[in-house]
């Protein structure tokens, strides 16, 4: 990276609502011959605040169309010493849930509330097979040579697929460990699985308050690995892909939906519940669950091969006692 480029990425993870700084970031973005990646920095910093409309509507279908053309974000990220990119999500706010009118809409969806949410970072992709197993020398996944969906992945390296058949403790569990790495814990990093709010509002990207899905107003299979039927779209897979090969959302985020469900920390339906929440539909299912807004819920205990997780990283922990 571009020392320039460097000194205001670092920046940004120490002060992520400096909106001046994003745009000063774009404009080295633009003057460095990334005119691309600059608009969508622009556009998706200048989406924040701005009401449902036809302005914010014209505004988010000029950062799909950025994304669905192949442009990436560029985002502050950290690597941990497990492997794991994690992507700074800046603060802002979100519409909760879906409109009634969404198609495909459950009864059971949030509803529309203004939350604001501050800043926290999110692992770039779901958890791996290869970075589950690299920190608790476990490989539970059925999608694997000796797994029970082997006919599936005949030939196919699964390292970098997902990780699944994982219970919410085991999630848990894997957070905690990652907290407890010698560099980690000297560094005061707090690790845990994300609210599903936070979930949400990530996955949204500020860019899809308008959408049910994250790039734009419909799915096809080349954005997200979803059960495609009666999609005019290449044959269903009926497997996961491996993380980080589908285009990103407009946080830099891959397969926030399709793929598999991903844990989330809360109950489903309030502290006396006693599910887990899990959000983000899988390959197995059809569109209306890989729709954000879509919810489902687990045992604690559950085990599937379409389930699987995403770390969060408490910001004001990776920030407070070093500069990154």
């Amino acid at each position: 990276m571009h020392p320039e480029l460097a000194g205001l990425i670092a920046g940004l993870h120490l002060d992520p609502a400096d909106d001046a700084l994003w745009l000063v970031t774009a404009d080295w973005l633009e003057e460095n011959g990334q005119p691309c990646p600059a608009e969508l920095m622009r556009g998706v910093r200048r989406l924040s605040g701005v009401p449902e409309g036809p302005a914010r509507r014209d505004a988010e279908s000029r950062v799909w169309a950025l994304l669905r053309a192949g442009v990436r974000p560029v985002v502050p990220t950290i690597a941990n010493p497990a492997g794991l990119d994690l992507v700074l999500i800046p603060p802002g706010e979100f519409l909760t849930g879906s409109p009634d009118d969404e198609d495909g809409r459950y009864d059971d969806e949030s509803p529309r509330v203004l939350m604001k949410q501050g800043p926290f970072y999110l692992g770039r992709t779901a958890v791996t097979q290869r970075q589950y197993h690299r920190l608790t020398n476990k490989r539970p996944s059925g999608f694997k040579s000796t797994g029970r969906m082997k006919a599936r992945i005949e030939g196919l390296d699964t390292s970098d697929f997902p990780v699944e058949r994982v219970t919410w403790h085991d999630a848990v569990e894997f957070c905690t460990l990652l907290g407890e790495l010698p560099e980690e814990k000297a560094a005061g990093r707090r690790y845990r699985l994300p609210t599903e709010f936070e979930w949400e509002y990530a996955c949204r990207g500020e860019a899809s308050r308008m959408s049910p899905y994250p790039h734009g107003p419909d799915l096809t299979t080349d954005l997200v690995n979803f059960r495609a039927t009666g999609v005019k779209s290449r044959d269903h897979l009926n497997r996961p892909v491996p993380a980080g090969s589908l285009p990103p959302n407009a946080f830099g985020l891959h397969e926030m939906t399709g793929n598999v469900w991903e844990w989330c920390a809360d109950n489903f339906d309030g502290e006396d519940a006693h599910n887990r929440n899990a959000r983000g539909g899988t390959f197995a299912l059809e569109a209306r669950r890989a729709r954000t807004a879509d919810r489902s819920s687990f045992e604690p205990n559950h085990r599937d091969h379409d389930l699987g997780f995403r770390v969060l990283l408490e910001w004001r922990a990776a920030t407070r006692r070093q500069r990154i």
